[in-house]
C-alpha cells in the first residue's frame, strides 16, 4: 500500500496509466487491491477477486453490532 499512497502522488504527467484502489474490511477478513493499468494486485490475487470480496463480505455480516 506505501507504493500506492506514493504513487497517488507523483505528477499527472509522469505517469499517464489508469489507477484504481479497493479496500473492503470484514471484522477478520478483509480484501484490498490495486490496479495499474492491466495489472492487478491485491490480497486476493492468488483467488477470483469476486469470491476474496464475497468472504470479506460475509465475514462483515457476521460481526456483532
Amino acid at each position: 500500500m506505501r507504493m500506492w499512497q506514493g504513487m497517488k502522488h507523483t505528477n499527472a504527467n509522469e505517469f499517464t496509466t489508469e489507477r484504481q484502489a479497493n479496500y473492503f474490511r470484514g471484522a477478520k477478513r478483509h480484501h484490498w487491491s490495486f490496479i495499474v493499468g492491466n495489472v492487478e494486485i491485491g490480497s486476493g490475487s492468488h483467488e477470483e477477486k469476486k469470491e476474496a470480496f464475497r468472504l470479506a463480505a460475509d465475514d462483515a455480516m457476521r460481526y456483532p453490532a
